[in-house]
């Protein structure tokens, strides 16, 4: 148990880095803004190695505490390497993106402010790729829409930029409310809220009478938030933020 600890929270802890930089010392980020930002992008890149260079000798690891379990919430991780592989992707094209973004938006006083978000949403993306649970991945499937309204927003004293700010926040949201419904639906269907249980009925009659609005309901909630058709026309409108934003959303 504690080694899948180690090994779940090692990665998850590379963007509380820039975390504290930016809520701590927010002082010293706007004076130094590409040495805080090159310090960030060194701890995440660190973290998408080490990562990558467990891929191929990785099992399956898993972390979990009792929530709520009245309702089927465990405060529950996974890690095999299909997800290891998409988390070292998340740090090292993050890591990129905080890096360019020091020397983009360093002038700015709302650097500190950016890089919050920037790790933020960092955290948000490796904990929908490392939940265990399917309301555990719903909250920080929603966390990330919160986090690029923010991003998006950045030029807020524009009125423009606040509607297509809003207006990506709205068909996101929405998105994720249609995925919740669906993962209710699931968990009444298979009577787990586990991914590893769920892996564990594949096999199973119950796959084959599972719900067809359940997979339209996930469906709504994926092409929502990957901005595919007929829901394409927020990700564009986003594009009002700095390029790093833009870059770091796609």
């Amino acid at each position: 148990m504690m080694d899948a600890m180690t090994g779940l929270f090692l990665p998850v802890a590379v963007p509380l880095v820039p975390l504290f930089l930016a809520l701590v010392l927010p002082g010293w980020v706007r004076a130094f803004p590409r040495m805080a930002a090159v310090i960030s992008a060194l701890a995440m890149g660190v973290g998408s190695l080490w990562l990558m260079m467990r891929v191929p000798g990785i099992g399956v690891e898993r972390w979990g505490v009792e929530w709520v379990p009245s309702l089927g919430i465990d405060l529950a991780f996974r890690m095999d390497a299909f997800t290891a592989w998409f988390g070292a992707l998340v740090l090292g094209i993050g890591g990129c993106v905080v890096l360019h973004a020091g020397g983009y938006l360093g002038h700015s006083r709302r650097f500190p402010g950016v890089l919050a978000c920037f790790a933020g949403f960092t955290l948000a993306m490796l904990g929908v790729i490392f939940a265990d649970n399917f309301y555990v991945l719903f909250l920080f499937w929603e966390a990330t829409s919160l986090l690029s309204f923010l991003l998006v927003g950045y030029h807020h004293e524009e009125e423009s930029v606040r509607e297509k700010a809003s207006q990506a926040l709205l068909v996101t949201l929405t998105g994720g409310a249609c995925l919740l419904a669906g993962l209710v639906m699931m968990y009444l269907h298979f009577g787990t809220a586990s991914i590893s249980g769920l892996l564990d009925r594949a096999g199973s009659d119950l796959v084959l009478s599972l719900p067809s609005w359940a997979l339209v309901l996930f469906l709504i909630g994926a092409f929502t938030k990957s901005a595919q058709w007929p829901f394409h026309f927020w990700l564009p409108n986003a594009m009002v933020g700095p390029a790093p934003v833009s870059a770091f959303l796609h």
